[in-house]
């Protein structure tokens, strides 16, 4: 093996050492946010939830618990999301169908963490994906990173190159659950199950 060759295998395994250790750094501080969210939330039932003026996918200003104030369902997340956000909206979906007449009780708020890329257009092209039933929510940097900050949902942009807007969001995965009066009465994970869903919906039902 040439000198060259083999500086190319060293850099390349070093190369790959940074990144697994980087998604196992990213991995941790998705936990521990986790673990901060039910201490700080769960540890308050009843807490009463934020309720911003954000951009809806149609481009008007209004509130994120709506107008007027109507039980929730809360879902932070993206639209290039290939994995965790598509699959936790079709559950939530699912879920909410299954409430039956119940279901127009209950709206779902999908809010971005990547404001730069999700516009009004781009969040009503991904929610109409899911059918009715949820509103896609974006704003300015700063609003966004307000109500994420009020509601401990830890994001980080990783992957990113300069020049280019192909890079990924990594994200805490809480799914929360407000009554009609804007408490929190439920959070759940984006893992869960449509069952464990469609019953954390039933507790927030008025």
């Amino acid at each position: 093996m040439t000198p060259s060759l083999r500086n190319l295998k060293r850099n390349a395994a070093k190369n790959r050492t940074r990144r697994w250790r980087m998604l196992s750094v990213i991995i941790v501080v998705v936990i521990l946010s986790a673990m901060m969210v039910a201490r700080n939330l769960l540890g308050n039932p009843g807490l009463q939830a934020a309720d911003p003026r954000l951009i809806d996918d149609r481009g008007r200003v209004i509130a994120l618990l709506g107008e007027p104030l109507q039980a929730t369902v809360l879902y932070f997340g993206y639209t290039h999301c290939i994995d965790n956000c598509p699959l936790a909206l079709e559950h939530l979906v699912h879920a909410r169908h299954a409430l039956d007449k119940n279901r127009r009780a209950i709206r779902i708020a999908f809010v971005t963490v990547d404001p730069e890329r999700d516009t009004p257009p781009v969040l009503q092209k991904f929610v109409q994906r899911f059918g009715d039933g949820i509103t896609g929510y974006t704003g300015d940097e700063t609003q966004i990173e307000t109500v994420l900050k009020d509601y401990h949902v830890w994001h980080q942009k990783i992957g990113e190159h300069p020049g280019t807007d192909a890079y990924l969001e990594a994200h805490s995965g809480g799914i929360f659950f407000v009554d009609a009066s804007g408490h929190i009465r439920k959070i759940a994970d984006d893992e869960d199950s449509v069952e464990v869903l469609e019953s954390d919906m039933n507790a927030i039902v008025p």
